[in-house]
């Protein structure tokens, strides 16, 4: 969709949600509190057993679509599909447990950024519910020094990737680079779809704009001790960590070599550090990573 450019960019929630339905009404509140509200929210409702479906079709404001559970990459990919069928400028994404402050688009469509046509896609600042940095969705930034100076007097940081917190995706990347893959599932596909963006576009972290993550822990997902991270989300991790350590090299061969470099090195880790598990299972997703070639959608 078109229009003349002194028009103001119009913009779509989009939120992923999963057996989750007191954090999602803390975080559709939170939406429809926004100083500067979504022209529309989308609902992607992940295949949930506890009464969202029940109640979402309560919510006559709301744009819900009823999936099985497909993880938050498949969850993101059908609602960003969407809003860009519905023609709108920007898709600002989240999973239920982001719960952003009153202002958070705002800030987010004041930055100097926003009507820049090399933005990719804007990040807030994430706090942790203790008001502490949220560790498990910081943001990767991008290294260049002098950059780091020139943006951050700003209130901006450039950014390399980040994650389903407050992320407002502009349509243009979207029609480019296409959509998040939803083999991936969940685990470092917010990673790799930002990743893609940030190779062809200017993607900033806006500090101004601001959320908190319900996350239940704060801690880095570390890979050098295996034995600390949930059992239920270990194959698909490691599946598509090694699948990035190929998809990230700057060649196919050295792509290669990284890949099976890191296979050999996580399957070590594997039997080595996790005790009283079965581990085949976790081998073969390391291998599995090694093989992984998911096809990008695009979305038209």
């Amino acid at each position: 969709m078109s229009k003349p450019s002194h028009q103001p960019p119009t913009v779509v929630a989009v939120v992923v949600t999963h057996n989750r339905l007191a954090l999602l009404k803390e975080n559709l509140a939170a939406l429809r509190g926004q100083t500067r509200t979504p022209e529309e929210i989308i609902v992607v409702n992940n295949g949930s057993t506890d009464g969202t479906a029940e109640w979402l079709a309560t919510q006559p404001d709301l744009t819900v679509i009823q999936e099985k559970n497909v993880g938050p990459g498949g969850g993101q990919s059908a609602g960003i599909k969407t809003a860009y069928t519905k023609g709108y400028d920007w898709f600002w994404c989240m999973d239920d447990d982001a719960i952003p402050d009153r202002d958070a688009l705002e800030q987010h469509l004041k930055s100097s950024k926003a009507s820049d046509e090399r933005t990719g896609f804007l990040y807030s600042f994430v706090r942790w519910t203790d008001g502490s940095v949220c560790l498990m969705t910081a943001p990767n930034v991008h290294p260049d020094y002098s950059t780091l100076v020139e943006l951050l007097p700003q209130g901006l940081l450039r950014l390399d990737s980040a994650s389903w917190n407050s992320i407002l995706f502009h349509r243009r990347a979207v029609a480019k680079i296409g959509l998040p893959l939803r083999e991936m599932f969940f685990w470092f596909e917010d990673v790799e779809y930002t990743r893609r963006i940030s190779n062809n576009f200017l993607c900033y972290q806006v500090l101004a704009s601001k959320a908190e993550h319900r996350s239940k822990t704060n801690r880095w997902v570390n890979f050098d001790k295996l034995a600390e991270l949930p059992a239920d989300f270990l194959q698909n991790a490691l599946r598509n960590f090694i699948f990035l350590r190929r998809w990230q090299a700057p060649s196919k061969a050295i792509g290669w070599f990284r890949c099976v470099k890191s296979a050999l090195r996580m399957q070590w880790r594997v039997w080595r550090q996790i005790p009283g598990m079965n581990k085949w299972p976790l081998s073969a997703a390391i291998w599995r990573g090694v093989v992984f070639h998911p096809k990008i959608e695009m979305p038209e």
